[in-house]
């Protein structure tokens, strides 16, 4: 991938959310990659902990947006 497309891609999440930290960027896109995966599978594949694939997940459930 080019750098240019790397900071593309970057602005494009940053639109739907300014704040949002990167480990949960990635657990959002590595989720859209392969629906249908384990929690597991998401902590093997980022390399963060359960609780944080936890945080990450909830940050884009329904309970989240309705805050």
């Amino acid at each position: 991938m080019h750098m240019r497309e790397f900071i593309k891609g970057l602005e494009l999440l940053s639109v739907v959310d300014r704040d949002m930290q990167i480990s949960t960027a990635l657990t959002l896109l590595y989720a859209a990659e392969r629906e249908g995966q384990h929690q597991i599978d998401l902590e093997e594949r980022t390399g963060l902990s359960n609780a944080a694939i936890s945080r990450n997940v909830s940050y884009w459930s329904k309970w989240k947006r309705h805050k």
